[in-house]
């Protein structure tokens, strides 16, 4: 059993280096961020942000997650679909990313040597891959943004009432960056009021 695993592992390191260190990469990575499914005939990214910033660096000089998807393509992956009826809008799965090749399979490295690299005339494809990561891309970038306006409107409504509680008035429109210095100002005054009566109590 060991002798075939071994020859088998031999076999696989005759596969393109591209190959050979996702293999290694899917099989080391912590399963919350990326994992093999389907009986390790497909690889999952669950969390494409994470897996970028400390999954990729570790086995590719880059953290471009789009550039890894391209290269999969490149090798004839393509995305895993499951069957509609038993699609559920699960939040925590809309976002995962899953590929599969017949030749990737999870204990069969020695298949990996079949694999070959497409050639420029093959991967017109890609691009629809490479809209789609930018898509999602924007969506999280969307997402931040809207939280960041969010804070920004409560520390505009906090500086407000202060300004209202003290009797004063801006002397023009109030801008995001205006609300941000006036309640920075206001805390480290009533800090600074804090230690003052701390002092008299002395």
């Amino acid at each position: 059993m060991q002798a075939a695993k071994t020859k088998a592992a031999a076999a696989g390191a005759n596969a393109p280096i591209f190959l050979q260190k996702t293999y290694t990469m899917f099989e080391n990575s912590p399963d919350t961020v990326a994992a093999w499914a389907n009986n390790g005939t497909t690889i999952v990214i669950k969390d494409p942000e994470e897996f970028a910033r400390s999954v990729l660096p570790k086995y590719f000089k880059h953290n471009n997650f789009a550039s890894y998807v391209r290269q999969l393509n490149f090798y004839g992956f393509r995305k895993y679909k499951k069957d509609d009826i038993v699609i559920v809008d699960d939040d925590k799965t809309k976002h995962w990313w899953e590929f599969y090749h017949e030749q990737f399979l999870r204990h069969r490295p020695e298949l990996m040597a079949q694999i070959r690299r497409k050639t420029y005339s093959e991967n017109d494809s890609t691009e629809k891959e490479d809209v789609e990561v930018l898509k999602s891309q924007v969506v999280s970038f969307q997402n931040q943004l809207e939280q960041l306006t969010g804070q920004i409107t409560s520390l505009t409504a906090v500086v407000s009432a202060l300004m209202a509680r003290s009797g004063k008035r801006p002397a023009g429109p109030m801008t995001n960056a205006s609300a941000l210095a006036l309640a920075a100002a206001s805390q480290a005054k009533r800090r600074k009021m804090g230690d003052t009566d701390s002092i008299v109590q002395l």
